[in-house]
């Protein structure tokens, strides 16, 4: 008893002696960190650092985008939670993809309840910080698989990596730089600009593409409510690389992880794709919501599990709500199950006999079937509901569900839509078989017909699938047999199209499609992997001439990326009037004249299909139609300027060299047409500015 007594007042100093000696490390420790703040604090006084403001607007652009991307995924992580059975950057992709569906449709009611406002878009982003916080950090956890993807690639897949980070780089400072490209200036930016201008979403008559499916364009609306178009653009940015990623997760499950990096590298080796990333375009959201499409139906065709079945539709119906092509989606998907149900155990059992294991598990798959109709109706049933609000505001708002396509609506007769399809393009059964290599070796960003670049790998490699030997490995046979259908189905569908209309013929809007292309790719390399003849390994010699092909594609980016010089404008070392004038000709300099009418002015463009730069009211000639179809609607020349006058119009821009363009290219106009502007343009036009040659800027002389 005394003892313990006697012990008690020794404790006593010793937790003394410990607290004082953690006083003191504390205070050493604060005083340390104090000392350091001081010291740098006097030296940047002296030492002002040279941040320019247009870098710092840059990192805000970044940090805001994260931001939104970043409580998109976590929503997705959310309602999905932790998928088994997936890859972390299959579920990151799966999460972000569903995110975005529903997060663009609650902006989308927003927008149509005429709440649409910054305060509104920064109330949101906050709220989705605040409450996210645990899901957005477990969201982006998962992208640290990046790490072990690259310890676990050869020479060639580390490589692929590198030039992948570099054109992702790339695809960055096009976002962070002021937007240049065709799309954006028409309506991707354009119409998110005119929606925070009313306070709403509304239907813009002299947008031909106001009725287009819009899902991306909501997030754009989002980040340009929060500063500019250069946050939506990184916004995409952002999207875009989650659907590369994906991609690269899909692949390694599929065929292995050491082919992750290199089915990204294949993605991005044509330039339309690798710098589209940055141009605020919707068809990477495409991409990622026909990924996530193919993901969950080859889980459903895996496991029976209804889950991936419901969500298949779901997701379809997102991409529907991205952009009409999307819409194949719906058909391929249903093709998916339809071979799934009746010729996928044909062909497996056609090509291998699999493993007594292997056939009860399938037998027991079997049993779990079902009927064909039980499987097709829920999925077509969810994907038409998700497509719906899209359908449902472009019928309230235009008269027409599919507005601008098929049926007459209020601002699109049917003269436009023909004007819009133009004339049937001329095509054989050989350009259809021959369509993979056509689209491929003459495809060249923005050039006519494909209209963009995919590189030559895709079509390179996938042949090596005839290499293919069937082995043990059933689950990776039906999952490769089912992206050939799909890959088939693709072909067949774009072949028609190009017999239809000739803006079909374009590669990106097939982007949708281009994961299973990539990992169709990756299998065939990995078959011809394993071929040795003559004792030359044949996968060794067609690794060498893809990095090879990778690196030719690496120094045609950097030609582009030097021509255009982003990085000067996002810098600060030439402003971006300086950065849209030497990258857009005249067009800037026009715009900024027509910003310097009165401000009652309202500008009736022809030939020039882009307002995003003009402050004023501009109404722009969307699809190039607006001379051909007053002519044909309006009696004569007097005509035409009265309605002119009725709608308000105070001037008129003639874009000079796209006018010349059609009339030497267009089979549509006829040679009355040119006469007859040529009249208009002296009778009832007076000249205000002729800017070289390409465009004149002109008062509408009924007006005065």
């Amino acid at each position: 008893m005394d003892g313990n007594l006697g012990s008690q007042p020794k404790q006593t100093l010793e937790n003394f002696s410990a607290h004082r000696k953690e006083a003191i490390a504390a205070i050493k420790a604060f005083a340390f960190l104090g000392w350091v703040a001081v010291i740098m604090a006097a030296y940047y006084v002296v030492h002002k650092p040279n941040i320019e403001l247009a870098a710092l607007q840059g990192m805000i652009d970044l940090l805001l985008a994260s931001s939104i991307a970043g409580i998109t995924g976590a929503l997705g992580y959310r309602i999905l939670g932790t998928l088994t059975r997936l890859g972390d950057l299959e579920r990151a992709a799966l999460q972000l993809a569903v995110g975005a569906g529903i997060m663009g449709l609650v902006i989308l009611a927003i927008g149509l309840l005429g709440i649409l406002t910054p305060w509104i878009a920064w109330l949101g982003l906050i709220i989705g910080l605040i409450a996210l916080r645990k899901e957005i950090a477990a969201w982006l956890g998962q992208f640290k698989i990046l790490q072990s993807l690259y310890q676990q690639s050869d020479i060639l897949g580390r490589f692929a990596g590198w030039i992948s980070a570099l054109a992702l780089a790339a695809s960055l400072t096009y976002a962070l730089a002021p937007a240049l490209k065709w799309d954006s200036l028409v309506y991707h930016l354009e119409l998110p600009k005119q929606y925070l201008d009313a306070g709403r979403i509304l239907f813009l008559d002299d947008n031909f593409f106001s009725g287009f499916p819009q899902l991306a364009e909501m997030f754009f609306t989002w980040s340009m409510a929060l500063r500019s178009g250069t946050t939506a653009a990184v916004t995409g940015w952002i999207f875009g690389i989650v659907a590369i990623l994906g991609v690269g997760g899909f692949a390694a499950r599929i065929v292995g992880n050491q082919y992750a990096l290199l089915s990204l590298a294949i993605l991005l080796s044509g330039e339309s794709i690798a710098q589209s990333l940055g141009w605020a375009y919707v068809d990477v959201w495409a991409m990622l919501f026909g990924l996530c499409v193919i993901i969950t139906l080859d889980r459903y065709t895996s496991t029976r599990k209804r889950f991936w079945l419901v969500w298949a539709g779901i997701l379809t119906g997102f991409a529907m709500g991205t952009k009409y092509p999307a819409y194949i989606l719906l058909v391929l998907g249903a093709a998916l199950l339809l071979f799934d149900h009746f010729l996928s155990p044909w062909f497996l059992s056609f090509l291998g006999k699999a493993s007594s294991s292997e056939s009860a598990l399938e037998s027991e798959k079997d049993l779990g079937r079902g009927h064909f109709l039980s499987d097709l109706l829920p999925y077509v049933g969810l994907a038409l509901l998700f497509a719906l609000p899209w359908l449902a505001r472009n019928f309230i708002t235009s008269g027409n569900p599919v507005s601008p396509f098929f049926f007459p609506d209020r601002a699109v007769d049917g003269l436009r839509q023909s004007f819009y399809s133009g004339l049937t393009p001329v095509r054989s059964l050989l350009d259809d078989l021959l369509l993979p290599w056509n689209a491929t070796v003459l495809g060249i960003e923005g050039g006519v017909g494909f209209n963009t670049s995919i590189g030559p790998l895709l079509l390179a490699l996938i042949p090596g699938l005839l290499l293919y030997k069937v082995g043990t490995n059933r689950a990776q046979l039906r999952s490769l047999l089912a992206l050939c259908i799909f890959a088939g189905g693709v072909w067949i569908i774009w072949a028609a199209g190009t017999h239809i209309s000739e803006p079909l013929a374009s590669s990106r809007l097939y982007f949708f499609s281009f994961p299973a292309l990539a990992v169709l790719a990756v299998a065939g390399f990995s078959s011809a992997m394993k071929v040795k003849i003559l004792k030359i390994r044949i996968g060794r010699v067609a690794g060498i001439l893809i990095g090879l092909s990778l690196g030719l594609g690496l120094i045609n980016q950097a030609s582009d990326f030097r021509d255009k010089n982003p990085l000067s404008v996002i810098l600060g070392s030439i402003s971006q009037e300086t950065y849209l004038n030497q990258n857009l000709g005249w067009y800037f300099p026009v715009m900024q004249a027509v910003n310097n009418l009165p401000q009652t002015s309202r500008t009736l463009f022809l030939w020039e299909a882009r307002a995003y730069y003009c402050t004023r009211d501009c109404s722009p000639d969307v699809v190039l139609d607006r001379w051909w179809h007053l002519r044909r609607t309006i009696p004569d020349l007097s005509g035409i300027s009265s309605w002119m006058k009725d709608q308000g119009y105070s001037h008129v821009l003639v874009y000079d060299i796209g006018a010349e363009f059609e009339r030497l290219e267009s089979g549509l106009y006829e040679e009355a047409d040119w006469l007859d502007l040529q009249e208009f343009r002296q009778e009832h036009l007076t000249l205000l500015q002729s800017f070289d040659g390409i465009y004149t800027l002109y008062r509408l002389t009924a007006s005065e």
